[in-house]
């Protein structure tokens, strides 16, 4: 198809464009502007291996299956108020703008496996079943994935997904251009919700579903995408943007035991200089000795009676420095634990 074509209703009659028998439009090319908006698709429909330039399937129903194996999407399609009532497939498929689902019915099963999406992709205010199945196995979003607001309160797939962390950078850093189109215009800006705010429920979705499948190890990786866009979305200095700042630090979000064991004793080395600044360590065996013991002395908490570093007794100004100290030494420690247990039920 090497002109604009269109398949919907012309002469704005009250008729809609139907395909009653199956519709094979397998390993085609639509070069220019094609429009199958408020078509209807009685039988099953085949697209795949097609190619589109700029595509609209506003308002189409498709009654039957619909496959768009290996089709390639140049351009953004419009499916604002298409109805997928049986099983779509878009099976390798790929999309090389940014993409909208919005107010799209998926009724029944909505294949997404292996499917490339080269920018933004967006599910808004989408129709469900109970039973409807959303399948995003192997899928790969390289520019961020929001269905912060898809409706999609039925069984989901997220088996292999790759939301690649430099689609978060490249959104975070180009906010004013990540903007999906949206057909409805009687609300403010004011009424959306931020980018942050629709990543950080994007992650918290995909982590809640690996978790209620018991897949901790997946659930893991979008908690810490959670919690680490929570913390851009805290632009001012407050206790949680601290205690966001200190749990990514310690430990990566309780992922990460090797950091909790460099935060502690990094934390009992920050201790130790001021406590033993009277003391010195030589860069001989014994010295090297003498710091190691001492650096034991302030990482054990238990011992606080009558505390000495290497003979020398504590001062009313070191017994303070040193209560400050272990604070953190023992929020290092328990950073620890928890990332040395991550893998097991919390």
């Amino acid at each position: 198809f090497n002109v604009e074509t269109t398949f919907s209703s012309s002469n704005h009659l009250d008729k809609a464009c139907l395909f009653k028998d199956n519709a094979n439009f397998k390993d085609c090319s639509f070069s220019q502007e094609t429009n199958f908006s408020e078509v209807i698709f009685e039988a099953d429909t085949d697209f795949s291996r097609s190619t589109f330039s700029v595509i609209s399937f506003q308002g189409a129903i498709f009654y039957q299956n619909v496959r768009f194996h290996q089709s390639i999407f140049k351009n953004n399609v419009d499916f604002f108020d298409t109805s997928f009532k049986k099983m779509v497939k878009f099976y390798l498929s790929e999309f090389y703008e940014a993409q909208q689902f919005h107010t799209t019915d998926f009724l029944d099963r909505a294949i997404f496996s292996n499917t490339v999406f080269h920018k933004e992709a967006q599910f808004l205010h989408n129709k469900v079943e109970n039973n409807s199945y959303i399948n995003f196995e192997s899928a790969k979003f390289k520019r961020g994935l929001d269905i912060s607001r898809s409706n999609f309160n039925c069984n989901l797939n997220f088996f292999n997904v790759k939301v690649e962390e430099e689609g978060d950078e490249y959104i975070f850093k180009h906010l004013e251009e990540v903007k999906y189109k949206d057909h409805s215009r009687e609300h403010t800006e004011e009424a959306f919700p931020s980018v942050y705010q629709q990543l950080r429920e994007t992650y918290r979705i995909i982590k809640n579903n690996f978790y209620s499948q018991n897949n901790r190890i997946e659930g893991l990786k979008f908690y810490k995408r959670e919690m680490s866009v929570y913390k851009r979305e805290i632009r001012l200095l407050s206790w949680d943007k601290i205690l966001l700042l200190a749990n990514q630090f310690s430990s990566n979000f309780g992922t990460s035991w090797s950091r909790g064991v460099l935060f502690t004793v990094s934390a009992g080395i920050i201790t130790l200089l001021p406590i033993s600044c009277n003391l010195k360590f030589s860069l001989t065996s014994e010295g090297v000795g003498n710091f190691l013991k001492a650096l034991v002395d302030v990482l054990n908490l238990t011992d606080w009676n009558d505390m000495s570093i290497l003979g020398e007794k504590l001062t009313n100004w070191q017994y303070i420095f040193l209560f400050i100290g272990r604070i953190f030494i023992a929020y290092g420690i328990y950073q620890t634990v928890q990332a040395f247990r991550k893998y097991g039920k919390s």
